[in-house]
């Protein structure tokens, strides 16, 4: 396979980026948004892939040792990193640069690998990494000589393979080929004779469902990316290596948000954990990835868990908090520390081929929650309703009308 196709980049692509520098001219690094990788940031993200692929050059990742798909990714990362750090493209890109390198067939040292496109009857287009007889089974196109899947298959240049692509395989580099020499030779046929067979009876047999293992490429615990969005704010939650940093347990808290998390009722405040990576399959369409979500109090409150009745998504990648969900803690017994403390917890599923299947990875991190209709007082009295008397329920009144069925009382 001709792996140096990953130094070239379809034509639409560079339109694009072209396009989106002249309009926009270039993003600040710090800019609070997320990744835009068909507009503002696509020239960043652009000149990034070049020094990754020229970096990390694939066919140097063979698959022999020290040369296999987890050096790899590894390589990847560090260019990543490098690339933030350089200011070349927005922390909000991290995510979506590593989701490009997720599905490839570097490092896995298997000829037989390459991306394979697929399209369901609704029109819905996928790519990943299998084998060229799994893929033609499944009805794919294999698209032979790409590294990646987003080299395979992103059609529309906006460096993702989705529903906006064609289907079809990007053209690689036009090559000539010589026509064969024509040779002409007589035969003399023997006379045939037709013999007219009985038609054999049609047998109509039972559909089958054909079950495809993921191709595993690697090994790893998950490489969590965490995304903060609250109104028109938006961040990546830090991994331990900024200044506002604790340790990574419940104590020290992890990183600190920069912004406080907004409650109030025109505020949507979302979590985004959905960049997370599998570092053990080809293509992360096969991720095999468990979600658990947890809130604490600061130690201040004996760090106890806080999960409300009404708060859902805890075992989603991505979740979404509703308004006023959180008490405030400023001028409470929480004293100095008013943070509360997020517990993200990634877990492996076993797959099939693996010898042992990785640890969870664990991220921890710290808010602040203001403009909040909650306070600790109503939370304690939600916890022990049976403590609560009339005089105290009517203390309550207006948040419990305000957000019906967080109260265990009715009015």
């Amino acid at each position: 396979m001709n792996t140096r196709i990953c130094k070239r980049r379809h034509s639409v692509l560079m339109l694009l980026a072209l396009a989106a520098s002249v309009a926009t001219g270039p993003v600040p690094a710090g800019a609070a948004s997320r990744c835009e990788p068909a507009a503002a940031d696509a020239p960043a993200l652009e000149s990034a892939r070049t020094d990754i692929d020229n970096a990390c050059f694939c066919s140097d990742f063979d698959g022999s040792d020290g040369l296999g798909r987890s050096e790899f990714r590894a390589c990847v990362r560090d260019q990543i990193a490098l690339a933030v750090e350089s200011s070349l493209v927005r922390k909000a890109c991290r995510g979506t640069l590593k989701k490009m390198y997720a599905a490839s067939v570097c490092g896995t040292g298997d000829p037989d690998l390459e991306p394979c496109i697929e399209t369901s009857a609704a029109g819905a287009v996928r790519c990943r990494i299998r084998s060229q007889a799994t893929c033609e089974e499944r009805a794919g196109l294999v698209c032979a000589g790409r590294p990646t899947c987003i080299d395979a298959a992103d059609t529309s240049g906006d460096m993702a393979v989705d529903e906006n692509d064609t289907g079809l395989c990007i053209a690689t580099a036009p090559t000539t080929t010589l026509p064969p020499e024509t040779t002409t030779t007589s035969t003399t046929e023997e006379p045939t004779t037709t013999t007219t067979q009985e038609p054999s009876p049609t047998t109509t047999e039972e559909p089958t469902t054909t079950t495809t293992m993921p191709v595993l490429c690697g090994e790893g615990s998950p490489d969590i990316v965490v995304e903060f969005t609250n109104d028109d704010h938006y961040e990546v939650v830090g991994e331990g290596d900024g200044p506002n940093c604790g340790a990574q347990n419940l104590g020290g808290g992890g990183c600190q948000l920069l912004a406080v998390v907004d409650g109030s009722d025109d505020a949507a405040t979302t979590f985004h954990a959905d960049s997370t990576t599998d570092e053990r399959v080809c293509s992360q369409d096969d991720a095999a990835l468990s979600y658990q979500w947890d809130f604490f109090y600061p130690t201040t409150i004996q760090a106890r868990p806080y999960w409300p009745s009404w708060l859902t998504g805890r075992n989603s990648p991505v979740i979404t908090i509703p308004p006023s969900s959180f008490p405030y803690l400023e001028d409470t017994i929480a004293g100095d520390d008013t943070f509360f403390r997020a517990r993200l917890t990634v877990t492996p599923l076993p797959l099939e081929g693996e010898e042992i299947t990785p640890a969870p990875t664990i991220l921890w991190f710290r808010f602040e929650y203001q403009n909040t209709d909650l306070n600790l007082d109503l939370v304690i009295d939600i916890e022990r309703p049976s403590s609560c008397n009339a005089a105290c329920r009517e203390i309550h009144r207006g948040y419990c009308q305000k957000y019906p069925g967080r109260c265990p009382w009715t009015y």
